[in-house]
């Protein structure tokens, strides 16, 4: 369950880290199974890192990952965050090296309130590829906060 600043810290900047949610255990079968997945999915092809591989779906291919949807410490960030009726709409999984675009769409006034929960199993930072987002354009209605970032 979030706490009520979590909340609020989400409604204002669009996001959350929930640092250490699994254990070191629980990251090594995570690590491990994702690991499995991506390596049948390339058979002999090695990822050489310039690439993107994506997987979906992708939780549901391995015994834990399976499970991670139905674990209280992910369904209640559904609950607390866009309400008890939410509804899981896909789990993918991607491997990727080197430089991503900004993107991301704009809010919709139509469009119901959804979420993406993900899951970075490794350490990332400024030189290795942290997430970064633009305070405030999750908001419905917002301005396109990321068309001054976009090539």
């Amino acid at each position: 369950m979030l706490t009520s600043g979590q909340v609020a810290h989400f409604e204002a900047f669009g996001f959350l880290v929930l640092r250490q949610l699994f254990t070191k255990a629980e990251i090594a079968t995570v690590k491990r199974e994702a690991e499995d997945i991506f390596d049948e999915l390339r058979a002999d092809n090695y990822f050489e890192g310039h690439m993107w591989d994506a997987v979906q779906p992708f939780l549901e291919r391995r015994p834990f990952l399976s499970k991670i949807p139905d674990d209280d410490r992910i369904y209640n960030i559904g609950v607390d965050l866009v309400g008890p009726d939410f509804i899981l709409i896909g789990t993918e999984g991607n491997l990727q090296m080197g430089d991503t675009p900004w993107h991301g769409g704009i809010p919709a006034e139509d469009f119901p309130s959804h979420i993406k929960i993900a899951f970075y199993a490794y350490p990332l930072t400024r030189e290795t590829g942290c997430l970064r987002v633009v305070p405030g354009s999750h908001k419905i209605g917002s301005a396109d906060l990321l068309g001054v970032l976009r090539d």
